[in-house]
């Protein structure tokens, strides 16, 4: 036996021990027609495609790269408002199967929100030499996501999974999609955002694709990156097609709006976006707060003044629920329902922020609740979407002073000195309440000037 077909063998073997199918690659890429609904499928790369973007190898290992992310494509499809499926394509060059990015990619995790999205896995494989150890939907499982606390498991949950050992000069290649049923109980919008750079690896070839129903009115934005998208006309599905390469990783200190992403909206006027938040954000907290009269009663009886009070309410929330770290960019700014709030541990920061607001109002505080960013710096005001707004601001009423104190609750565990802080600058402001759903400039002194909606 010759010490190729030794190391097949071998490799064959610890397939079968793990219970992962081993098939030659040739064989598994002319029967790539069998996954899902075809090669014709405009979500995931074809069997030739995948052949070429393996030859890219070599430039990896020219590169001496650790980790490369040599392709990647993200399809995404919006029926209508609301329901939507994003197919998710990745092709990874291992040049160091030690280094910390190359463990990460050993255990992929995906994300998943508990109530809406449903994950389903096109094919899972690593391909290695002249042969393909492929994963199927057995192999992965329903788990915590990693780095976040336990209480998160309330709102979200991962589809993850363990690869064999990995190997110098391995193509791991992951195509999954994941479904949004959306929710009968939300208003029906249309918004998304994608980012274009990975952290930790540089990416060789970025595709990100916008298709959606030919009643929708589609458009996107790219922010970071100066490749111009292609818009398709006269398909049945009209679709927007963005394609980028040779990038840098991302920068994890970059600000959430900063960071290179692409914006979908099909909404054409504000008054849509704005209707969206006011139908729902005041809802929930107007129910929370019912929920929270009794701490908050008991917060208002034992602070007395409205500044001692609001400092014990940022401390109430600091003690009762962790911070799940998904920056609110990167959220679809539907706080969840009151009563899930409230048994929870552990909150993202829209519900975090709506807790806190509530049990300040529980508290007997005069609260005002909005959507923040800093300034007006990048603002495409004629591109509707919530994903301009990376912070949540309150207006906390201090009756005792005669003034208005701005806090950012995202601070809450740093006290309310640190929150009030954080607040501090100029800042472009959108109100959520019905009264208030309009657009505002936040000066340095914190005074509230109204301006025209867009």
């Amino acid at each position: 036996m010759t010490q190729m077909q030794c190391k097949r063998s071998a490799a064959r073997s610890e397939g079968r021990r793990r219970g992962v199918r081993l098939l030659p690659l040739a064989l598994l890429l002319s029967a790539a027609a069998g996954w899902g609904v075809g090669p014709a499928q405009a979500g995931f790369y074809s069997p030739p495609e995948v052949r070429a973007i393996a030859f890219n190898a070599e430039r990896a290992r020219a590169l001496e790269a650790p980790v490369m992310l040599l392709a990647h494509r993200t399809d995404i499809y919006f029926s209508g408002y609301g329901q939507h499926a994003r197919d998710e394509h990745w092709i990874w060059y291992v040049g160091d199967p030690q280094d910390p990015a190359a463990a990460r990619i050993a255990r992929p995790q995906v994300p998943l929100d508990l109530r809406l999205e449903r994950f389903r896995l096109r094919h899972c494989r690593i391909l290695r030499d002249a042969d393909t150890l492929a994963l199927g939907t057995d192999e992965w499982s329903s788990g915590a996501i990693r780095g976040w606390p336990s209480g998160a498991r309330s709102f979200y949950h991962a589809a993850e999974t363990h690869l064999p050992p990995l190997q110098a000069g391995d193509l791991v290649e992951i195509a999954y999609t994941v479904e949004n049923r959306w929710s009968d109980r939300r208003m029906p919008v249309a918004w998304d955002t994608t980012p274009i750079r990975e952290p930790d690896v540089p990416t060789l070839e970025r595709s990100i694709t916008y298709a959606y129903n030919p009643v929708l009115k589609g458009r996107v934005k790219v922010i970071g990156d100066t490749r111009k998208p292609v818009r398709h006309f006269g398909a049945s599905r009209p679709r927007i097609d963005f394609l980028t390469g040779n990038l840098p990783p991302a920068d994890p200190k970059a600000a959430p709006l900063d960071r290179p992403r692409v914006l979908f909206t099909a909404h054409v006027v504000w008054s849509d976006v704005l209707d969206a938040l006011q139908v729902h954000l005041p809802a929930e907290l107007l129910r929370l707060e019912r929920f929270l009269a009794s701490p908050g009663d008991s917060l208002a009886h034992s602070a007395r003044g409205s500044r001692a009070r609001l400092d014990a309410v940022l401390e109430y929330a600091a003690q009762h629920y962790d911070v799940i770290p998904l920056p609110l960019a990167e959220s679809d700014y539907f706080a969840h329902e009151a009563s899930t709030i409230l048994g929870a541990s552990a909150l993202p920061p829209l519900d975090r922020a709506v807790a806190i607001a509530a049990l300040a109002a529980a508290a007997r505080l005069q609260v005002q609740f909005y959507l923040a960013r800093s300034g007006e710096r990048a603002f495409d005001e004629d591109f509707p979407t919530p994903m301009h707004f990376d912070r949540i601001l309150l207006r906390v009423e201090l009756t005792e002073e005669d003034r208005a104190l701005w806090i950012d609750p995202a601070f809450a565990a740093d006290g309310l000195t640190a929150a009030e802080r954080a607040a501090e600058g100029q800042w472009l402001l959108v109100g959520v309440r019905r009264e208030e759903t309009r657009f505002y400039k936040r000066g340095p002194d914190g005074d509230l000037q109204p301006i025209p909606t867009p």
